[in-house]
């Protein structure tokens, strides 16, 4: 994009970015998207992580939930640490502590989500809710949930992220919170 003199770029952080990506962007306009880096000098744009999700576990507390599980992004991405520490703070308002067997943190796939469901909603005394912090990883759970057949919300209360197109498939009784990405 340097070489074909691109007006500018939009960047979407990793959790590390390589000193030869930090020197080519040091030589275009750019800006983060989504998530930040603190190396990367720029601007960004995108929303509070931690709002979002103080949010969903809000809405799961007002039910009445107390044994609520999270699976979330990787906790060095700044969208997987601000949405974890949002989840955190919505319980400890309320006297609460995460479970760290309710909670996992990975890549942020369906797979992962899938597995990390699976592993979660197995236990006898599993939760009664769910937040799941990013849309594929909401995808792989809600396979999971489908496949060993529990009834949403019925016995389990699922609050997701970005609301995509591709949640259409669910059906009704799944809440979620939207990425405004166009805005």
């Amino acid at each position: 994009l340097v070489s074909a003199r691109a007006a500018g770029v939009i960047v979407v952080p990793t959790a590390r970015p390589s000193k030869e990506t930090l020197a080519l962007l040091g030589q275009i306009p750019h800006i983060q998207f989504v998530r930040r880096h603190g190396s990367i000098h720029a601007p960004w744009f995108g929303i509070d992580d931690a709002a979002a999700t103080r949010l969903a576990a809000g809405h799961l507390l007002a039910l009445g939930h107390r044994r609520i599980a999270y699976i979330g992004g990787d906790l060095e991405l700044s969208t997987g640490a601000g949405r974890f520490r949002g989840f955190v703070e919505a319980l400890t308002a309320r006297g609460l502590r995460a479970n760290p067997a309710y909670c996992a943190h990975g890549p942020g796939d369906a797979a992962f989500s899938n597995a990390a469901a699976r592993r979660i909603l197995a236990p006898q005394a599993r939760p009664t809710a769910l937040v799941v912090a990013g849309s594929r990883l909401t995808l792989g759970a809600l396979e999971a949930v489908r496949a060993m057949g529990i009834a949403v919300p019925d016995n389990l209360s699922i609050v997701g992220f970005n609301d995509s197109a591709a949640l259409g498939w669910w059906g009704a009784g799944v809440t979620s919170i939207g990425l405004p990405a166009s805005d």
